[in-house]
């Protein structure tokens, strides 16, 4: 076996197919090439959050926090490859914009599914195996991390479209940041059922 036969390489080149213009094609594979980066971590925190779940009563404090500064570390790297848009060309953004319509990066299911298991999932932070103000400060890191990478969101939209409609018919800046209240309502709840444990 080879290197790029192990990871199927190919197949992972080939997802990149950009739909508008040939003109906006090196722009356009490389805004594609960012949101892969994002799903392939997306794929990666949500295995790590399963798998510590089913090891929440079994493993230990050491175990617990491994996993999780490892989610955090995913979350990291999303926010700094989303502000790698920084060097995507603005005008060519904007020609090939057009092709995007009623799609956006907030309809990722592996994101919206992490929106259920991280924040809905109520069960886990009940869980005895929680009770220690170590775990409890990494899951608010995760959060804050979480915050911060909506907030790079919000700079891109502000770079790019200003206060036009996103791509997926919403309002874009407006929505992004009410996306970010409801989250914050979310942890804090979550936060009180932590804090009652501790």
């Amino acid at each position: 076996m080879i290197y790029d036969n192990y990871i199927e390489l190919q197949k992972l080149l080939d997802c990149n197919k950009p739909q508008a213009d040939p003109k906006y094609a090196l722009e356009e594979s490389f805004f594609i090439r960012i949101h892969h980066i994002h799903e392939i971590n997306f794929a990666q925190i949500l295995e790590d959050l399963k798998s510590f779940d089913s090891n929440l009563t079994t493993s230990s404090l050491c175990e617990k926090k491994d996993q999780l500064h490892r989610i955090l570390a995913c979350w990291k790297l999303n926010i700094n490859t989303l502000k790698l848009l920084e060097f995507l060309d603005k005008e060519d953004f904007l020609g090939f914009r057009s092709s995007l319509t009623g799609i956006s990066g907030m309809q990722s299911s592996q994101y919206m599914f992490w929106i259920d298991v991280f924040y809905k999932t109520m069960d886990r932070y009940k869980n005895g195996g929680l009770k220690h103000s170590s775990i409890f400060s990494i899951l608010q890191s995760i959060h804050t991390c979480h915050n911060d990478w909506l907030v790079a969101h919000e700079e891109v939209i502000l770079h790019f479209i200003q206060n036009d409609h996103g791509t997926g018919d919403t309002e874009g800046f407006r929505y992004m940041q009410e996306q970010r209240n409801h989250y914050d309502t979310l942890w804090n709840e979550i936060s009180t059922t932590l804090n009652k444990m501790i």
